[in-house]
């Protein structure tokens, strides 16, 4: 642990230090004959702000931070891959196959 202390600065520097990096979805994938028939993301936070002991401990993400998330992802996706996505009323971001 002093190594890595040492190496980021006394956790001042590197990927850990941006909020961003804390945040993900986990995919909910169904298939039929092996082909992909449903697909949907679940936002989450891996703790930015939590104590270093708590840090990457997957939680749902709130309002605020999913809709960042879907507004991230639906926004690149559309611009690259003309991928359409919607987020539902549960807070999950529906993939339109």
């Amino acid at each position: 642990m002093q190594a890595l202390a040492a190496r980021n600065k006394g956790w001042t520097i590197g990927l850990h230090t941006q909020y961003y990096n804390f945040r993900t979805v986990v995919p909910y994938l169904e298939f039929e004959d092996g082909k992909l028939t449903h697909l949907e993301l679940k936002p989450v936070e891996l703790g930015f702000e939590k104590p270093r002991t708590f840090k990457g401990i997957p939680y749902s993400a709130d309002e605020k931070v999913t809709r960042e998330i879907f507004d991230y992802l639906s926004g690149i996706s559309a611009a690259q891959y003309g991928t359409k996505m919607t987020l539902d009323e549960n807070g999950i971001i529906q993939v339109a196959l």
